[in-house]
Protein backbone atom coordinates (compact mmCIF):
# COMPACT_ATOMS: atom_id res chain seq x y z
CA UNK A 1 0.00 0.00 0.00
CA UNK A 2 2.75 2.50 0.81
CA UNK A 3 4.20 2.01 -2.68
CA UNK A 4 0.94 3.22 -4.21
CA UNK A 5 0.84 6.14 -1.80
CA UNK A 6 4.40 7.13 -2.73
CA UNK A 7 3.55 6.84 -6.42
CA UNK A 8 0.49 9.00 -5.94
CA UNK A 9 2.52 11.61 -4.05
CA UNK A 10 5.18 11.65 -6.78
CA UNK A 11 2.48 12.06 -9.40
CA UNK A 12 0.99 14.97 -7.46
CA UNK A 13 4.42 16.65 -7.29
CA UNK A 14 4.98 16.23 -11.03
CA UNK A 15 1.54 17.62 -11.78
CA UNK A 16 2.11 20.60 -9.43
CA UNK A 17 5.53 21.22 -10.93
CA UNK A 18 4.21 21.02 -14.49
CA UNK A 19 1.66 23.70 -13.59
CA UNK A 20 4.09 26.04 -11.76
CA UNK A 21 7.61 25.44 -13.14
CA UNK A 22 7.57 28.29 -15.68
CA UNK A 23 6.37 30.80 -13.09
CA UNK A 24 9.02 29.68 -10.59
CA UNK A 25 11.76 29.92 -13.22
CA UNK A 26 10.55 33.42 -14.22
CA UNK A 27 10.98 34.37 -10.56
CA UNK A 28 14.68 33.58 -10.98
CA UNK A 29 14.81 30.24 -9.18
CA UNK A 30 17.30 27.81 -10.77
CA UNK A 31 15.87 24.60 -12.18
CA UNK A 32 18.20 22.50 -9.99
CA UNK A 33 16.11 23.40 -6.93
CA UNK A 34 13.09 21.74 -8.53
CA UNK A 35 14.64 18.31 -8.99
CA UNK A 36 12.16 16.78 -6.54
CA UNK A 37 9.64 17.81 -3.91
CA UNK A 38 11.93 17.13 -0.96
CA UNK A 39 14.68 19.31 -2.47
CA UNK A 40 12.20 22.12 -3.12
CA UNK A 41 10.77 21.99 0.41
CA UNK A 42 14.25 21.90 1.92
CA UNK A 43 15.14 24.97 -0.16
CA UNK A 44 12.07 26.78 1.18
CA UNK A 45 12.78 25.72 4.76
CA UNK A 46 16.39 26.91 4.47
CA UNK A 47 15.11 30.41 3.66
CA UNK A 48 15.91 30.14 -0.03
CA UNK A 49 19.47 28.85 0.28
CA UNK A 50 20.72 25.83 -1.66
CA UNK A 51 23.65 24.27 0.18
CA UNK A 52 24.62 22.08 -2.77
CA UNK A 53 25.23 25.01 -5.13
CA UNK A 54 25.52 27.97 -2.78
CA UNK A 55 22.71 29.71 -4.63
CA UNK A 56 20.53 32.04 -2.58
CA UNK A 57 17.42 34.12 -3.14
CA UNK A 58 19.57 37.12 -2.20
CA UNK A 59 20.78 36.92 -5.82
CA UNK A 60 17.31 37.81 -7.12
CA UNK A 61 16.43 41.22 -8.43
CA UNK A 62 13.85 43.16 -6.40
CA UNK A 63 11.20 42.39 -9.05
CA UNK A 64 12.01 38.67 -8.99
CA UNK A 65 11.92 38.63 -5.19
CA UNK A 66 8.54 40.33 -5.18
CA UNK A 67 7.17 37.87 -7.75
CA UNK A 68 8.50 34.89 -5.81
CA UNK A 69 7.04 36.21 -2.58
CA UNK A 70 3.63 36.58 -4.22
CA UNK A 71 3.86 33.04 -5.62
CA UNK A 72 4.92 31.50 -2.28
CA UNK A 73 2.24 33.36 -0.36
CA UNK A 74 -0.41 32.21 -2.83
CA UNK A 75 0.78 28.59 -2.71
CA UNK A 76 1.82 28.20 0.94
CA UNK A 77 0.43 31.15 2.88
CA UNK A 78 2.86 32.22 5.60
CA UNK A 79 4.47 28.78 5.99
CA UNK A 80 8.03 29.96 5.25
CA UNK A 81 8.31 33.18 7.21
CA UNK A 82 12.13 33.37 7.17
CA UNK A 83 12.16 33.17 3.40
CA UNK A 84 9.31 35.66 3.05
CA UNK A 85 11.21 38.09 5.29
CA UNK A 86 14.36 37.79 3.16
CA UNK A 87 12.34 38.28 0.00
CA UNK A 88 10.82 41.43 1.52
CA UNK A 89 14.33 42.72 2.23
CA UNK A 90 15.40 42.03 -1.34
CA UNK A 91 12.21 43.54 -2.78
CA UNK A 92 12.79 46.74 -0.82
CA UNK A 93 16.49 47.14 -1.69
CA UNK A 94 15.94 50.05 -4.05
CA UNK A 95 13.72 51.93 -1.61
CA UNK A 96 16.64 52.70 0.71
CA UNK A 97 18.76 54.20 -2.08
Amino acid sequence: MSYRHDGKKAHQWHRWLHTHRDEIIRCGIPDCVLVDELYWIRFLEEAGYDYATGWSTRLLTPDQAQALRAFLTREYGNSYLSLLYLLDQTSNQDEGD
